[in-house]
C-alpha cells in the first residue's frame, strides 16, 4: 500500500467528532474585595476544575455546552453554586464573591497525627463530607472521590468492575517510583496497588475493599504537611479517610436499596462490513488499480467472494459482541447509638454488578464494627473491625484482548467458520470470552486499637495499633483449542497475602492564653511494616475437559 492509499484509508476511517464546548472564566473574591488564591473552581458532577491564581483568576476549558453548575469554594468561605448557561465556541465571563462562613472555620478536620480546627490549618487540604460521598454510586472510595477535591485527578483506567483507577494530587511526582498517594484509614496505612499478574491488561483496585457509605469525611493533604507528617510516604499526597462513629443517643438504623444500570458512553463507530469493502474499492480506484478479483486476499484468512458474501448478511459488529447493558444492585444497613460511655457503629453492605463488558462481574461483601469506650475521666479505649468478602470475574482489554481486539478486527470477518466453531484464523475475542475464566477472591480485614491517655489538662497521649490483612486467591483457567490438534488446557492458582501492622504512640501538649495565643507541641514514634508472599501453581494437559485445576495435570 503506498502513501496515497495509506491517507485515503486515514481520511474514511477517522472519526471527526466536533466537540461543542465552551469556556468560562472570571475571578474568585472575598467580601473584603480582595483576591482569592487557591480557590477552587468545578464544574459539578465532573473532574473539571481549576484553581484561582495570585490574582484570583481561574479558567475552566472545554466545557460541554448548556446549562452546567460551577462550584466555588475556599477554606473558611461559604461555598457556592452558579448556573450558567455555555455556548458553543464561547467563552463566558462569571465573577464571584465568597463570603466568611464562621462555622466552617470551627470545623474540626483530621491532619495526620490528630485534629485541628480549619480556621488555623496553614497547608492545602481539600475535605469531602459523606453527604457528598453518599450521593456518588460508585463502587469504591476513590471513584467516588472523582470531582470532589480539586488539584485531584482521578482517572478510571477502563470499565471493568473492581479495576484500579489512577490518582494523582497536584500532579505527577515521580517518573519512576509511582505517583499513587498515600492512604490512611482511621490512623493506618493501608496497603494498596496492584497484586494480580498484569495479564488481563488492567489491574486491581484494594481501594475498592472499602465500603463508602461507611466514610465519615475524607481529606486530602496536598502540600509539604504530607511530607512533613509522613516523610517520603507522603511525597505524592496523602488522602485520609475517616469512618463513622457512634454518638450517645438513640439507636439510629438506615436500610437501603439501589439498583442501576451501567452502560458504555461514547462507543467508538466503525465502518460496517458493506462500508469497508467499498472504501477498499474506491481507494483502489483513487488510485488507478484494477478492482480486485473473487479470488483476492482480503485478510482474514478470506478472499473477496468470501467477504462480500458475509457483508450481504451483515457483517459481523464485533463491539457489540463484547457489550451489554449491565446491572448494579446494593442493599445495606447501618445502626449508630449508645450511652455517654459507650458508642458504636455498625455497618453492612452487598453490592452485585455485571458489568458492561460481557464476562465481567463483581461481587462485594462488607461488615464494620466501630467502638468507643470513656474508661474513665482521662482514660479513653476504642477499636475498629472491618472485614470485606470480594468476588471478581475479570476479563481481557486493551492490547491483552477483549475489547481492545475487537476494536482492531475486520468488521466482514465472521465469528465462527463453516463448521459452526471457532475462527481461529484470528485473534477472536468471542472465542476467548467462551474459553478463558479468571476469577479473584479477596478477603481483606483492617482492624485497629487505640487508647487516649489524658495525663494533665494539657498533655495528652495516643497510642494505636492497626493490622490490615490481605488475601488474593486467583484462578485462572484456559480451555484447549478443539480445532487444533494437541492443543491441550492450562490453569493456573495464584495466592497472595499481605499482612500490613502499624504501631504509633505521640504526646501532645497544647495551651491556649486567653484566646489570643495558642501553642501546640507534638513528639512521637510510628512504625511500620508490610510483609508480602506470594505463590503459584502451573498445570496443563489435563486428561480430559473436566479437569481444570493445576492439582489435576499429570
Amino acid at each position: 500500500m503506498n502513501k496515497h492509499l495509506l491517507a485515503t484509508l486515514l481520511v474514511f476511517c477517522s472519526g471527526w467528532v466536533l466537540a461543542q464546548t465552551g469556556t468560562i472564566k472570571g475571578v474568585m473574591t472575598g467580601d473584603d474585595d480582595l483576591s482569592i488564591i487557591g480557590g477552587s473552581v468545578v464544574l459539578e458532577g465532573t473532574t473539571i476544575g481549576a484553581s484561582t491564581d495570585f490574582d484570583g483568576n481561574y479558567e475552566l476549558k472545554e466545557i460541554p455546552v448548556g446549562e452546567q453548575t460551577i462550584v466555588y469554594s475556599f477554606i473558611g468561605l461559604k461555598t457556592q453554586k452558579h448556573k450558567i448557561t455555555v455556548k458553543e465556541g464561547e467563552t463566558v465571563s462569571l465573577d464571584t464573591k465568597l463570603a466568611e462562613d464562621i462555622m466552617l472555620l470551627e470545623q474540626v478536620v483530621v491532619v495526620g497525627f490528630g485534629t485541628t480546627q480549619k480556621r488555623d490549618i496553614t497547608g492545602s487540604i481539600a475535605t469531602v463530607k459523606a453527604d457528598a460521598i453518599e450521593q456518588s454510586s460508585q463502587p469504591s472510595v476513590d471513584e467516588a472521590l472523582q470531582g470532589q477535591a480539586a488539584g485531584v485527578s482521578i482517572i478510571s483506567q477502563n470499565g471493568i468492575s473492581g479495576s484500579a483507577v489512577k490518582i494523582n494530587v497536584r500532579g505527577t511526582n515521580s517518573i519512576a517510583a509511582g505517583s499513587q498517594p498515600l492512604i490512611v484509614v482511621d490512623g493506618i496505612p493501608i496497603t494498596t496497588g496492584n497484586f494480580d499478574p498484569g495479564n488481563l491488561g488492567s489491574s486491581s483496585n484494594a481501594l475498592s475493599d472499602i465500603n463508602p457509605n461507611d466514610i465519615e469525611s475524607i481529606e486530602v493533604l496536598k502540600d509539604a504537611a504530607a511530607t512533613a507528617i509522613y516523610g517520603s510516604r507522603g511525597a505524592n499526597g496523602v488522602i485520609l479517610i475517616t469512618t463513622k462513629r457512634g454518638k450517645a443517643g438513640k439507636s439510629k438504623i438506615n436500610i437501603g436499596y439501589s439498583y442501576g444500570i451501567m452502560n458504555e458512553t461514547n462507543r467508538v463507530k466503525f465502518l460496517d462490513a458493506s462500508e469497508h469493502l467499498a472504501l477498499r474499492d474506491r481507494a483502489r480506484a483513487d488510485q488507478g488499480l484494477d478492482p480486485e478479483t473473487a479470488g483476492t486476499s482480503v485478510g482474514g484468512g478470506l478472499t473477496r467472494a468470501e467477504a462480500d458474501s458475509i457483508a450481504q448478511k451483515g457483517g459481523t459488529d464485533w463491539i457489540d459482541e463484547m457489550l451489554r447493558t449491565g446491572g448494579v444492585h446494593q442493599l445495606e444497613v447501618s445502626a449508630s447509638g449508645g450511652s455517654e460511655k459507650v458508642r458504636y457503629y455498625m455497618g453492612g453492605a452487598y453490592r452485585s454488578e455485571d458489568g458492561f463488558l460481557k464476562g465481567n462481574t463483581y461481587d462485594r461483601v462488607n461488615a464494620r464494627l466501630n467502638l468507643d469506650a470513656d474508661a474513665s475521666k482521662i482514660l479513653k479505649v476504642g477499636g475498629n473491625l472491618a472485614i470485606t468478602y470480594t468476588s471478581i470475574d475479570r476479563v481481557r482489554t486493551g492490547d491483552a484482548g477483549g475489547l481492545g481486539t475487537a476494536q482492531q478486527i475486520l468488521p466482514y470477518v465472521p465469528i465462527y467458520d463453516e463448521n459452526g466453531d471457532f475462527n481461529n484464523d484470528i485473534g477472536n475475542p468471542v472465542r476467548d470470552l467462551a474459553l478463558q475464566s479468571f476469577n479473584m477472591e479477596i478477603i481483606r480485614s483492617i482492624n485497629s486499637l487505640y487508647t487516649d491517655l489524658t495525663l494533665h489538662k494539657n498533655l495528652k497521649f495516643h497510642t494505636d495499633f492497626g493490622i490490615d490483612f490481605m488475601n488474593q486467591q486467583e484462578d485462572e483457567f484456559n480451555f484447549r483449542n478443539v480445532n487444533q490438534a494437541g492443543s491441550t488446557s492450562s490453569a493456573w492458582d495464584r495466592t497472595t497475602r499481605v499482612i500490613n501492622w502499624n504501631l504509633s504512640n505521640y504526646l501532645t501538649y497544647e495551651k491556649d492564653w486567653d484566646e489570643k495565643h495558642y501553642f501546640k507541641m507534638m513528639v512521637g514514634q510510628s512504625a511500620q511494616r508490610v510483609k508480602a508472599e506470594g505463590f503459584g501453581l502451573f498445570g496443563f494437559g489435563f486428561p480430559n475437559d473436566y479437569l481444570t485445576t493445576p492439582s489435576d495435570a499429570p
